[in-house]
């Protein structure tokens, strides 16, 4: 999975305002204010380069027994961290074919460390399988920027 990172208006937001805070640093000859300026203005670098990385996330689901359309299936997702650094808190959005998406948050994993979320999912249709996707979803420790990755998930 290769994870695109989108910038939200956290980004835009933090220009604005060293743009506004550095017009009002020149105006009132305001160190500080200047200073203020500056610190927001290298946030932007700083959260580029912190941008959570989802490289080594791996998710899979078990599906207890038959979907039956009207009924509650018992599902276990479960979101392991192959990767060599901690991962960061995530949104899980697990999408199964014929029943409601649900989305799930996942604290911060160490490497190697795995955690399982049994789930109590409405299905909406008999399927054949639990093939589907599961959308994974962090963000920068400041907000500014958001990291996202879909992957496959096979059924069985």
């Amino acid at each position: 999975m290769r994870p695109r990172t989108a910038q939200t208006s956290g980004v835009l937001l933090a220009l604005v305002a060293a743009g506004v805070l550095h017009l009002l640093s020149r105006a009132t000859g305001a160190v500080w204010v200047a200073l203020l300026s500056a610190a927001v203005l290298g946030l932007l670098p700083a959260a580029l380069l912190l941008r959570p990385r989802l490289d080594g996330v791996r998710v899979r689901r078990h599906v207890h027994g038959a979907p039956v359309a009207g009924t509650a299936t018992a599902t276990e997702l479960v979101v392991r961290n192959a990767g060599r650094r901690p991962s960061p808190p995530l949104v899980v959005q697990d999408e199964m074919p014929g029943h409601a998406p649900v989305r799930v948050a996942v604290p911060a994993l160490a490497p190697g460390a795995e955690v399982a979320v049994p789930l109590a999912r409405a299905a909406l249709a008999r399927t054949s399988g639990p093939a589907g996707a599961a959308r994974l979803t962090a963000r920068s420790p400041l907000g500014l920027v958001r990291s996202a990755g879909v992957l496959a998930l096979p059924g069985e």
